[in-house]
């Protein structure tokens, strides 16, 4: 009997066990990986079209180089656009003309036909290339005087632009990158920093140094830009590049016959670049800003000793500053009034280091 309730609580005590599935929690899956981080935010523009975006407010911007290299045709020659630099297809041949418009200020009608006469003595020189080397024109007309260029300089051969110290850099980029999409042969050298012709680089020095003289918005450089574009110019020459320095305004000169003489103030010219150029590696330049000194040339970075004019020979250095194509009356340093001026600067024997040789045209007596 015992034995039998033995069993039967054994058999009780075992009924859980049998027949009675005991469920399992559920495994979880685990998670999913995160998603990878999104990509960094370019620290450069990509492409043409963005460099506005990027430094269209800023002058003289950082070196750039582009992740889409800008293609366009200019007289039937090819321009690369990599960033900061651009490139001409081929070497350069012959001597290198250029036409220089300083300080245009201005669109009235008495300054249109003072371009118009430039054009005229450009095209029987038979110039290369056209150099505005800032002060193209005060914010309000910015617009119209490029359109001027535009139309009377066109498509027929490079066009180079950049800002002195009177411009709204917001307004100049807007302005020439307009005009740009409608005339290729436009290059603004605010951004562009080294046209490479083929072994033949101009280079550019935007704006002014002295924050007082700079209009609010407009393109100052500081010591840091001399120093940049002294490393890259000692740079080309040591590979055997010419080098060519378009800037606004000119070096600090020692006397009154220097080309940054005013009437009033003296000599008012950038120290810095003074010493850069007495370093040797920028053996021509053009410049403009003080304007009652235009229709000077010098030979000497450091002496500014006057070459006489009209010059003879070309000399193996050159430095001038080119004035004002404005109709607006100016009171030139020697008291004779200039009611516009232009610069063709023909620069032979590149081979050989190169020679320089400047004739002034007078735009309206």
């Amino acid at each position: 009997m015992l034995f039998r309730a033995f069993v039967c609580l054994s058999l009780l005590a075992a009924l859980p066990f049998v027949g009675c599935a005991v469920e399992k929690p559920a495994v979880k899956a685990p998670p999913p990986p995160p998603p990878p981080p999104p990509p960094p935010p370019p620290d450069h523009p990509r492409t043409w079209a963005e460099v506005p975006e990027w430094y269209g407010t800023r002058c003289p911007p950082p070196d750039f180089t582009l992740d889409e290299a800008f293609e366009k045709d200019v007289g039937g020659v090819r321009f690369t656009v990599h960033g900061s630099v651009a490139r001409r297809a081929g070497r350069w041949t012959g001597p290198l003309s250029v036409g220089v418009l300083g300080a245009i200020k201005d669109a009235s009608d008495a300054t249109r036909q003072n371009l118009q006469k430039a054009k005229a003595a450009f095209d029987k020189a038979r110039v290369n290339v056209i150099l505005a080397n800032g002060d193209v024109a005060e914010t309000a007309e910015l617009k119209d005087v490029a359109a001027l260029l535009g139309e009377l300089f066109g498509d027929e051969r490079p066009v180079f632009v950049h800002s002195g110290n009177s411009e709204w850099t917001g307004g100049f980029t807007e302005a020439f990158a307009a005009l740009e999409q409608e005339h290729p042969a436009f290059f603004n050298l605010n951004l562009i920093r080294d046209v490479d012709l083929g072994g033949v680089h101009l280079l550019s020095l935007p704006g002014w140094s002295v924050k007082q003289f700079v209009k609010q918005g407009g393109c100052r450089y500081d010591a840091s830009d001399i120093d940049a574009l002294g490393a890259r110019a000692a740079a080309l020459v040591e590979q055997g590049e010419l080098v060519v320095l378009t800037a606004h305004g000119p070096p600090r000169g020692p006397d009154g016959k220097s080309l940054d003489r005013t009437h009033d103030f003296g000599n008012v010219g950038d120290e810095a670049l003074a010493t850069l150029l007495q370093q040797g590696s920028i053996r021509f330049g053009i410049f403009g800003h003080i304007l009652e000194a235009g229709g000077r040339a010098t030979a000497d970075a450091k002496t500014q000793r006057p070459l006489p004019l009209p010059m003879k020979r070309p000399s193996p250095s050159l430095f001038v500053n080119v004035g004002s194509a404005s109709s607006v009356g100016i009171q030139l340093l020697d008291r004779r009034t200039s009611r516009g001026l232009a610069a063709i600067v023909v620069i032979d024997d590149i081979a050989a280091g190169g020679r320089a040789k400047v004739t002034f045209v007078s735009l309206r007596r």
